[in-house]
């Protein structure tokens, strides 16, 4: 919280920052599942390209 409220208060530094390190421990801690079959068909079979496109598609929504 404490880092979040420092982001806000700094307008000089775009808040994007604060998310970017935030997402990296999120995943960490928070891995996304297993890719589905039709996430796996959309990336061609590539898994690290369908968990990839999962985690993008989750920092998308959250922040909406």
């Amino acid at each position: 919280m404490p880092s979040f409220t420092a982001a806000q208060e700094n307008k000089a530094i775009p808040i994007k920052h604060f998310f970017g390190p935030l997402y990296v421990d999120w995943f960490k801690e928070f891995p996304c599942p297993e890719p589905n079959v039709k996430q796996l068909a959309n990336a061609k079979g590539d898994k690290g390209v369908a968990v990839a496109k999962a985690e993008s598609s989750m920092k998308n929504v959250s922040s909406a």
